[in-house]
């Protein structure tokens, strides 16, 4: 979502959808870090919403529309980008995709190849604090 700049340059009040959400291909998850914090920083240094700081530019709307049903954002974890492409929260982030499920309590169960014990297929992807590029990081 973005908030496109109005004509006096400023930038607007109202998210507008880039392109459509979608899901991401059975048996592909994102770690979200609740067994293993280290592996994923997405989730605990993204702006919850809008009430924790650092505060988005404007709420999010109430709802947004995913495949014919409205889901309410209230408890949504975002990534906000500055007009100068840096992130707002100022801070690197890792976010983790990996092979496996996730049960309906969000427990996930690790599918992938291991080697020596250790979680070999999944991807890191890493978010820039200061340029707000993305790299991509493999084992």
């Amino acid at each position: 979502m973005e908030l496109p700049r109005q004509a006096d340059g400023t930038i607007g009040t109202t998210w507008t959808a880039l392109t459509n959400w979608k899901f991401l291909p059975t048996g592909v998850v994102f770690d979200y870090g609740d067994a293993t914090p280290a592996n994923d920083t997405f989730m605990t240094s993204s702006i919850n919403g809008a009430t924790t700081p650092p505060m988005l530019p404007t709420p999010l709307p109430a709802t947004v529309n995913f495949q014919g049903a409205q889901i309410n954002t209230s408890g949504a974890v975002v990534q906000c980008y500055q007009p100068d492409g840096t992130l707002i929260g100022a801070q690197p982030l890792r976010l983790r995709l990996l092979e496996g499920t996730a049960n309906t309590s969000g427990v996930i169960t690790y599918t992938g190849a291991t080697a020596s014990g250790n979680q070999v297929s999944y991807y890191d992807l890493y978010f820039i604090a200061n340029t707000g590029n993305t790299k991509i990081g493999r084992p």
